[in-house]
């Protein structure tokens, strides 16, 4: 396989769109204990979403972000994202202390291999064809590299 200096910027795109096109996915964590440094997402009671509506807003449903700390009576998170009636709010990673009695349940952010594997292929395939059809446009001379005067 040819290599040019045009091409040598097209891998780094290349993985960074592949990077890029990762599907996640939530898990129940059951009775496991969250670790520090988990993407989470909290699930709050309804007694717990009224509790916290100072602090999330009113009608605060789910909390996604990094879990940052377990203190005794609390789960600690630096918050990414609040779902609130119908409407995900994003926020910028402030830590909010969420209580354990104000948790229904929680779930870790995992990533999903095969939809992010199908994702990487298509777009893979992409940018390969898009590499082929900018090529085949440019109206140069197959195997020249369009450089120097025109032939005499």
């Amino acid at each position: 396989m040819r290599t040019s200096a045009r091409s040598a910027p097209t891998l780094p795109l290349l993985i960074a769109l592949v990077g890029a096109t990762a599907c996640f996915h939530y898990e129940p964590l059951g009775d496991r204990p969250p670790a520090t440094g988990a993407m989470v997402r909290v699930h709050l009671t309804d007694p717990g979403a009224l509790e916290l509506a100072p602090v999330l807003g009113p009608g605060a449903r789910e909390v996604d972000g990094v879990l940052v700390g377990i203190p005794d009576t609390a789960f600690v998170v630096a918050v990414s994202a609040v779902a609130r009636e119908g409407a995900r709010i994003t926020w910028a990673g402030e830590s909010v202390s969420l209580p354990r009695r104000a948790v229904a349940f929680m779930e870790r952010r995992t990533i999903d291999r095969t939809r992010s594997a199908i994702a990487a292929g298509g777009t893979f395939a992409a940018v390969l064809l898009t590499a082929r059809l900018a090529r085949n446009a440019g109206g140069g001379t197959p195997g020249t590299d369009g450089g120097g005067p025109p032939a005499p």
